[in-house]
């Protein structure tokens, strides 16, 4: 059984228990390609098809495993034709190679641990309205700056009952101890955020 999930991302959910035909697998790539826009040249289309194909079949069997204690489905999304390299160079790899131990520490304060209730075995804070939607930072090293802002985000939702986009935007251009797009630090975005006495919501 082959079906889509209608969304803003039109992705494809695949759950199968037996492989495909290659000619079933040629034309979910026609489709696939008329969905996402892609046009190849002559002399890249078989190397793509090929990567697709192989991302194609790894879905389809991890989808099929039976008693699988994963809690998710895979499925096909603009990436489907790319390879672990191009993902890896093209988002994985952060040139600023600062860490959070380079943040001065006068000015840390030790605080007593306070007992704790049990956590719940799960929690969805998607359910509690604290997780916005999907946000794409496409070639962007700002992973940092999506952290920061999707953390005070949530915590921002869960005391406040207000769900309030930020911008991601106004962290990656002002940040200046930050490198933006060449990558960042999560506790160095905190730490702007306030000295600047917040961030700006989303327009």
């Amino acid at each position: 059984m082959l079906f889509s999930l209608n969304s803003s991302t039109q992705v494809h959910i695949i759950k199968l228990d037996k492989h495909l035909f290659d000619d079933e697998i040629i034309q979910v790539f026609k489709d696939w390609k008329k969905e996402h826009g892609r046009v190849y040249k002559d002399n890249e289309e078989m190397a793509k098809f090929a990567i697709f194909k192989a991302n194609l079949n790894y879905i389809i069997e991890f989808n099929a495993i039976k008693n699988s204690p994963s809690s998710y489905t895979l499925g096909l999304n603009k990436f489907a034709d790319w390879s672990e390299k191009e993902v890896k160079e093209t988002y994985l790899s952060c040139l600023d190679t600062s860490t959070d131990s380079d943040m001065p520490t006068d000015n840390v304060i030790e605080l007593d641990r306070l007992p704790q209730p049990a956590p719940p075995l799960s929690l969805d804070w998607r359910v509690k309205g604290a997780v916005t939607n999907v946000k794409n930072q496409e070639s962007c090293y700002g992973c940092w700056a999506f952290s920061t802002i999707g953390g005070i985000e949530g915590i921002n939702a869960i005391d406040t009952k207000k769900f309030i986009s930020l911008s991601l935007q106004q962290l990656i251009d002002c940040d200046t101890t930050s490198k933006g797009c060449k990558g960042g630090s999560i506790m160095k975005g905190l730490d702007w955020v306030i000295k600047n006495g917040g961030v700006a919501s989303e327009a």
